[in-house]
């Protein structure tokens, strides 16, 4: 009966230490992602210099990576939209190039 217990003891004793190691990982997660928002962010609320494109949010970074063409980028429901308005058959199982090439026509 003695071991029953000593097993049991020793299974929620591991259990505690994982637990305290995830909540150390999630605390150093949290820290991270602190130190990354103060870093783009002044003292003063406005926004800091950052040469990292890791702390660029995506959308930014893709916006300055899109070519200068002049057309604004458009999401695929967007374009999925366009070509329901003009007739275009099949719109719905096209991807992105093939919207943007079919609505150019």
């Amino acid at each position: 009966m003695a071991k029953k217990k000593k097993k049991k003891a020793d299974k929620h004793a591991n259990a505690v230490v994982k637990a305290e190691k995830s909540l150390r990982k999630a605390q150093k997660g949290v820290t991270r992602a602190a130190e990354r928002l103060a870093a783009l962010v002044g003292n003063d609320g406005t926004p800091g210099k950052t040469g990292s494109a890791k702390d660029k949010p995506r959308a930014r970074r893709a916006a300055e990576s899109a070519p200068a063409s002049g057309a604004p980028l458009r999401t695929v429901t967007q374009l999925r939209e366009r070509a329901k308005a003009e007739g275009i058959r099949g719109y719905s199982r096209l991807t992105k190039p093939a919207l943007v090439a079919a609505l150019a026509k």
